[in-house]
Formats: structure tokens, sequence, C-alpha cells
């Protein structure tokens, strides 16, 4: 099974999505790459946000909890968690990246929130 139905290209973001990964492209990712010499987070992930919605949902939920925008965090954490259920009886979310980075940054926006969120535990 392909993963392409679940992560179609990105038009143009909104202006306030663009903030947000934006944010994180300045302020979060190096936090992710503290201990990658290869700094994923900080070369990779932004550009693969603007093609995976999985990814930009996992990255505006971060962003938006580092700014203590809970609610829009909530909102795209569920928003993402809701495309990756689906994924996880397949056999191709091992070596989809844009999926891994997606719950490594789930699960950290999870530490941030102080609180468990079942399905992103179930993620992991």
């Amino acid at each position: 099974m392909s993963v392409d139905w679940i992560t179609p290209t990105l038009s143009a973001l909104p202006r306030w999505e663009a903030s947000y990964l934006h944010h994180f492209s300045t302020h979060l990712a190096r936090w992710l790459d503290c201990t990658d010499a290869s700094r994923q987070f900080t070369l990779n992930v932004t550009a693969l946000a603007k093609s995976s919605p999985i990814l930009l949902y996992a990255v505006i939920s971060y962003a938006a909890r580092h700014l203590g925008h809970n609610n829009t965090a909530d909102q795209f954490q569920e928003k993402c968690i809701g495309l990756l259920i689906p994924l996880l009886s397949t056999e191709t979310i091992a070596n989809d990246e844009t999926i891994l980075c997606a719950i490594v940054i789930l699960r950290v926006c999870e530490q941030l929130s102080g609180k468990s969120h079942r399905a992103v535990a179930f993620l992991i």
C-alpha cells in the first residue's frame, strides 16, 4: 500500500501556517538535532513539511505549543494523528522519513504539553 494518497503536494501555505513553519525552522528544529550531527530536523524537515501534510501538521502543532497557542497545537496534533493512524498497518511506515519525523515531533510536543495523549503513545 502506498502512502501517496495521504501525502499530496501542498499548495502555497497560508501566512499563519508559514509563520509556524518559520518558527519551527528558526527556533525549534535545532533542539531536535541536539544529538544528530547530520542535522536532519534543521536541514530537511522544513522542506519536507511543505509536501507532507502529516509532517506539516506535526510541525505546526509543535510550534504552536511552544508559542503557547494550545488550541491550535491540539487541533493540529489531532489532524496529524488522524492521518497517521491508518498508516500504522502499512509496511511503508518504517521507511518513510516524513512519518518517522512526524512521530518524533508529536512525542516532543506531547512532552511540552505536560499531558499524555494516548494516540501519540500508541504511535511510539
